[in-house]
């Protein structure tokens, strides 16, 4: 089973916790049950005073602008933001799930006898979480090796772990072209960049191996690219390695972090069917958009890519 990347995981939370924010906790902030870490969240609603007073009066409004726990588990608590001066509104920045995702939870499932009881404060500490796991013999498959994503649920101030979610190094998608119908490209995957002249595209007449690859072949002075989108799921040093090809100068590969340019290599004229492998190593912070990506200038040519990979540390 896969889910998106839940953006308000336990990392990154507000510093409520279960022995402050009980529900028999006199918080007067708090609206239901304030338990364990609260989720963030963007606070777009502007609530008038009336209309906090209920958690039951709240709660459609959240939903309705796309906040919701993970598995559909209800929302059991809600933290107010109250009014400052000068502004009427009432914000909710912080929402409370009985269950909760840290880190990404896609990738293979894997159910487990939860027999570990992590506190509040435990729970922010993914690394911590993962090792504790691993140290009672949940381990990944050696094909996707990286915990990458845990499901905690809370009962009675215990928080345990049912759920881990494990993952490849790999993070980019149809990276070898052949899930592609040539002439064809697109999300999620590559795609050809529109801010070029010419359309990239998938082909079957040069491969690096299997029977299809990615390419930018022009007959006019037109220039053209393709890309691949990811989000870093954890900071450290990411390494992009491409094959390419040329039959004249000027065509490149790179990387892109958050718009900025990190990293890039010349692909040199080799001839048909003679692809050279180019890697780049690159550090990107948790959360980043990591793109990586192919140019082909705007001279009469090719540039032709294949087995691209791009992996992501422990």
């Amino acid at each position: 089973m896969r889910y998106a990347a839940v953006v308000a995981v336990l990392m990154a939370l507000a510093p409520a916790i279960a022995s402050s924010n009980s529900p028999d906790s006199k918080d007067p902030d708090c609206r239901g049950e304030c338990v364990g870490n609260g989720n963030a969240r963007d606070g777009r609603e502007c609530f008038g005073d009336s209309e906090v007073q209920t958690l039951s009066a709240i709660l459609p409004v959240l939903a309705a602008n796309g906040t919701s726990c993970p598995e559909q588990h209800p929302i059991v608590g809600v933290l107010l933001n109250h009014a400052m001066v000068g502004d009427r509104c009432n914000r909710i920045d912080v929402f409370y799930c009985a269950t909760a995702v840290s880190g990404l939870a896609e990738g293979v499932r894997i159910d487990r006898d939860p027999r570990e009881c992590f506190n509040a404060d435990e729970t922010a500490n993914f690394p911590d979480l993962t090792r504790t796991i691993q140290a009672n013999g949940t381990l990944c498959p050696s094909d996707r090796p990286i915990m990458g994503g845990v499901k905690l649920q809370e009962a009675n101030g215990c928080w345990r772990a049912p759920v881990v979610y494990c993952q490849s190094r790999e993070l980019l998608v149809k990276s070898d072209f052949e899930a592609y119908r040539p002439p064809s490209l697109g999300a999620p995957g590559w795609v050809s960049d529109s801010s070029r002249r010419a359309p990239a595209k998938s082909e079957t007449h040069q491969p690096h191996t299997g029977s299809q690859n990615g390419a930018c072949s022009v007959t006019t002075s037109l220039d053209c690219g393709m890309y691949q989108e990811v989000t870093a799921p954890a900071p450290g040093e990411y390494t992009f390695t491409v094959y390419a090809n040329a039959n004249r100068a000027g065509g490149l590969v790179g990387v892109n972090v958050n718009g900025v340019t990190v990293a890039t290599s010349k692909v040199i004229a080799r001839g048909f069917g003679n692809y050279a492998p180019y890697t780049m190593t690159f550090h990107a912070s948790e959360g980043e958009t990591i793109r990586v990506w192919m140019f082909s200038p705007a001279t009469y040519g090719y540039v032709v890519i294949d087995d691209a990979s791009l992996t992501r540390p422990f």
